[in-house]
C-alpha cells in the first residue's frame, strides 16, 4: 500500500528527497541520510534491518571524516576569515544520485553535500538494505583540488576554489537500452567556475584493471578573469540535459544560473573514446539570457530544475500573473514528460502554501496551473496529517504544514512535510522532532486527457505486487545462447581461459537438459562450440560431442534416459582427468569436500550432487556448483542464488597465476572472456529481473 511514512527528524535542507532509479528514496537528515529501501521481501536478505512495511529503513551518518579522508583544517587568516569546512557541523545539504551501474550490482552512488562544502560518493555492498554496508567511496574535492594545483593556484585561493557548492550527475548515454558512457558529475564553487568529474569504480568491465575508485577532472569552465571572484552569490542550481551524436560526437548541456542569468554550455566528448580512460571533453558556451523579470522573487532566485530532455531551465517565475496567494518560498520542483505532447508537467512544493501542478508548453514556455489525481489525493493525505496533529495537540486550525521536498519516479510522487503549530511559540526537543513523507501514483495519459482510469487509483508500489517470472526454458535458454554463440560469433571472445572453458562445457551438458522449441538449434551449436573448445585446448571431447550428436538424432528419449546417459559420460570424464598424463584441464567440476573429490553429476539444471551423494546448489547463470560460503549473490526479489563474479574471478586469476595459464582478464582491451561477457550481458536476475544482493 502507498502508506504514509514518518521519519524521526526534521529536514535538515529544502530539496530534501532524492529518488534513485532503483527506487531508493534518500533524505536530508541533519548529520544523516535516511533512506528508504524498497522492501522487495529478498526473504533473510533483509533480515538485519527494521523493515517498516513497503520500505526498509536505513540511516547512514555522514558529517564524520577520518584525518585521512578529511585532513583537520585549520582557521583562515583573518583577512580571509569564514566560516566553511573548519567550524561546520556538516549538516547534510544536497543529495545526488548517479545514473545506474557505477556501484556494485548495476546501483547507482549517492553524492552527499555537507554544509562543510565537502561532496562525498557513498555505495553500498553488498546489500543497500544494511546500515553496515554502506561506506563512503571517495571525497569529490580532492581532484578538485589536485587540478587546482597542477594550474598553480595559490594555497589559499585554492582552499576556497575546491569549495563544492552545487552538484548535479550527467545522464547515462543510452546504448541498443543499455546505459553506456562515462559517468560525469558537474559541480560549482563561490568562484562562479564549473568543474566537470569523471568518476569511474573497480565494477565496471572498462575499469577492472583500476581496482579502487577514482575521480579525475576532464573540463573546466569560468566566467571571467581566472581566479576573479564574481560579486553576487554563487553557482547553485545546475541541470544537465540529454546525450544526442552529433558530428562524430556525443553533445549534451549543462544550465546553470547566477546573478540573473541563465548559462546554457554545450559539452562535447569524441564519441569512440567516450569509455576510454583519457577522455577528450570540450565545454563551450552557447548562451547567456538575463531573466526577464523586473523584480527579486524567491521562485526564480532559490530553486530550479533541468528538463531531461534538453537541459533547460523550468522556472515558474510567471506564478503572480495566475494567483493571488502570497509569494512563498519554492523548496523544491520535480518534472516529467508528457506521453502525448510536447509539454512538461511540473510538481511546485513552496514552504507554506499547498503544491501545485503546472503544465508547461515547449512552445510559448508558459506555465499555467492544471489537475491531477496524484496531487488531489497528495494534498488530501497531508490534510488528514494535519487535522491529526491538530487534534492531539489541541491546536485547531492553528497548526502550519511546511514541505520540504517532492521528487518522482516510475509514476509515483512523494513529497515530504513537517507539522507546527502556526499561532504560538514552538519549542520542541530533538527525540520529538518527525517528518512525514506522503506518495500518490500519477497517471500522466489521465492528465493529459484529464480523465481518471483505474491505472491511476492505484494503491501499490512495483515492488509489492505479484511477482512475474520468466518461464525457466526462456530464462536458461537466454544464458546459454549467449555462451554457445559467443566463441562463434566474435573472434575477441576468449574461452581458453580455465574458467571461460569450464562455463562453456557446463552449458553444453545443460543444453542436454532443456527442452524448449530451440533444442535442436540449441544442440548444434553446443556441438559447435566444443570442437571449438576441443581445438583451443587439445582435449579429445569426442565421448560428449557424440552423446549430444545422439540426442539430436533421437529427439524423443524421456528425461531420465538422458539424465542416465549424461552422468554416464560425466564419469568417463572424471577418470579421464585423473588418469590423463599430463593431466588434461579440469572442465567438469568435483566435490571439494575434504576426502571426496568425487565427479559432480547433474540432477537437474539448479541442482547437482557428487558420486557419494553430497547435493550441492547450480549457479542459475553459469551452472556452476556453489560449493562454498561466501562466494554467491542473490536476487533481490526471487531469491535466485548466482555465484558473485568478483570473487569467482579473483579466486580464478590467483589460480592461473600460479599455474601461468591465461587470466580471465587480458592486456588486449578488444579481447574478452566467455566469463567477464557473461556477466557483463546479465546484470540483472534472469527470471525477474531484480538486482542482485550479497
Amino acid at each position: 500500500m502507498l502508506r504514509d511514512v514518518q521519519v524521526p527528524f526534521f529536514p535538515s535542507s529544502t530539496h530534501c528527497l532524492a529518488w534513485s532509479e532503483d527506487g531508493e528514496l534518500a533524505i536530508t537528515a541533519g548529520e544523516y541520510v535516511h533512506i528508504l529501501v524498497p522492501n522487495r521481501r529478498a526473504g533473510s536478505q533483509t533480515s538485519n534491518a527494521k523493515s517498516k512495511g513497503s520500505w526498509v529503513h536505513v540511516r547512514i551518518r555522514t558529517n564524520l571524516f577520518t584525518f585521512k579522508e578529511w585532513p583537520l583544517q585549520e582557521p583562515a587568516s583573518f583577512k580571509d576569515f569564514s566560516i566553511g569546512e573548519e567550524q561546520s557541523i556538516s549538516l547534510v545539504t544536497a543529495l545526488a544520485w548517479s545514473p545506474q551501474g557505477l556501484a556494485k550490482h548495476h546501483r547507482s552512488v549517492l553524492a552527499v553535500l555537507t554544509s562543510n562544502l565537502v561532496l562525498s560518493l557513498w555505495e553500498s555492498r553488498p546489500n543497500p538494505a544494511e546500515e553496515t554496508s554502506w561506506r563512503r567511496a571517495l571525497i569529490v574535492n580532492d581532484a578538485i583540488a589536485n587540478y587546482l594545483k597542477s594550474q598553480r593556484i595559490p594555497e589559499l585561493t585554492l582552499r576556497k576554489r575546491k569549495r563544492v557548492r552545487a552538484v548535479a550527475w550527467a545522464q547515462s548515454y543510452v546504448v541498443s537500452g543499455k546505459a553506456a558512457g562515462p559517468y560525469l558529475l558537474a559541480v560549482s564553487n563561490d568562484y562562479h567556475e564549473i568543474t566537470f568529474l569523471r568518476v569511474t569504480s573497480p565494477y565496471g568491465k572498462q575499469t577492472m584493471d583500476k581496482p579502487h575508485w577514482t575521480v579525475s577532472v576532464v573540463g573546466h569552465y569560468s566566467e571571467g578573469l581566472p581566479g576573479e571572484r564574481l560579486r553576487f552569490g554563487s553557482t547553485r542550481d545546475l541541470a544537465w540535459g540529454t546525450w544526442s551524436i552529433e558530428r562524430g560526437n556525443l553533445i549534451t548541456s549543462l544550465s546553470y544560473r547566477n546573478d540573473g542569468y541563465t548559462t546554457t554550455l554545450e559539452c562535447s566528448l569524441d564519441v569512440n573514446n567516450a569509455l576510454h580512460h583519457e577522455l577528450a571533453f570540450h565545454v563551450s558556451i552557447l548562451s547567456k539570457v538575463k531573466q526577464d523579470t523586473p523584480f527579486f522573487h524567491p521562485a526564480t532566485s532559490r530553486h530550479l530544475q533541468g528538463s531531461p530532455d534538453d537541459g533547460r531551465m523550468l522556472e515558474t517565475h510567471d506564478q503572480a500573473e495566475y494567483t493571488d496567494a502570497p509569494w512563498d518560498l519554492i523548496t523544491d520542483l520535480a518534472s516529467v514528460g508528457s506521453p502525448k505532447d510536447d509539454s512538461r508537467y511540473l510538481f511546485v512544493a513552496r514552504h507554506i502554501l499547498p503544491l501545485e501542478i503546472l503544465k508547461q508548453t515547449e512552445s510559448t514556455g508558459r506555465s499555467k496551473p492544471t489537475q491531477c489525481r496524484g496531487i488531489s489525493t497528495l494534498k488530501k493525505r497531508i490534510s488528514e496529517c494535519r487535522d491529526r496533529f491538530a487534534a492531539e495537540h489541541g491546536l485547531g486550525k492553528s497548526t502550519l504544514i511546511k514541505t520540504w521536498g517532492v521528487a518522482t519516479w516510475n509514476g509515483y510522487i512523494a513529497a515530504c512535510f513537517t507539522l507546527h503549530p502556526s499561532e504560538m511559540v514552538e519549542y520542541i526537543i530533538a527525540s520529538a522532532e518527525y517528518s512525514t513523507l506522503v506518495f500518490s501514483h500519477v497517471d500522466l495519459e489521465d492528465m493529459a486527457t484529464h480523465q481518471t482510469s483505474r491505472a491511476s487509483q492505484k494503491q501499490h508500489f512495483q515492488w509489492e505486487t505479484l511477482l512475474r517470472l520468466t518461464s525457466p526454458p526462456t530464462a536458461h535458454g537466454s544464458a546459454l545462447d549467449l555462451l554457445l554463440n559467443s566463441p562463434l560469433s566474435s573472434k575477441h571472445t576468449k574461452i581458453n581461459d580455465p574458467l571461460s572453458a569450464r562455463i562453456l562445457y557446463a552449458a553444453a551438458c545443460a543444453t542436454a537438459l532443456l527442452w524448449d522449441p530451440n533444442r535442436s538449434d540449441r544442440l548444434t551449436n553446443a556441438q559447435t562450440a566444443l570442437q571449438e573448445l576441443q581445438r583451443l585446448k587439445n582435449i579429445d571431447l569426442n565421448p560428449e560431442l557424440t552423446y549430444l550428436a545422439s540426442l539430436q538424432a533421437s529427439p524423443t528419449l524421456d528425461p531420465d534416459t538422458v539424465i542416465n546417459t549424461l552422468n554416464t559420460a560425466m564419469h568417463s570424464r572424471s577418470n579421464q582427468q585423473h588418469l590423463a598424463s599430463p593431466p588434461t584441464p579440469l572442465l567438469l567440476e568435483t566435490c571439494h569436500i575434504p576426502g571426496c573429490a568425487e565427479a559432480i553429476v547433474w540432477v537437474n539444471l539448479t541442482s547437482a550432487r557428487c558420486a557419494r551423494g553430497h547435493p550441492w546448489h547450480r549457479c542459475t547463470l553459469t551452472f556452476l556448483t556453489i560449493q562454498e560460503p561466501g562466494i554467491s549473490k542473490y536476487c533481490e526479489r526471487c531469491g535466485r542464488e548466482y555465484l558473485n563474479e568478483d570473487m569467482l574471478f579473483e579466486k580464478e586469476n590467483v589460480n592461473d597465476a600460479s599455474t601461468g595459464t591465461d587470466t580471465i582478464t587480458s592486456e588486449n582491451s578488444n579481447d574478452e572472456s566467455l566469463a567477464r561477457k557473461l556477466y557483463d550481458t546479465f546484470t540483472t536476475c534472469i527470471f525477474c529481473g531484480g538486482k542482485f544482493v550479497g
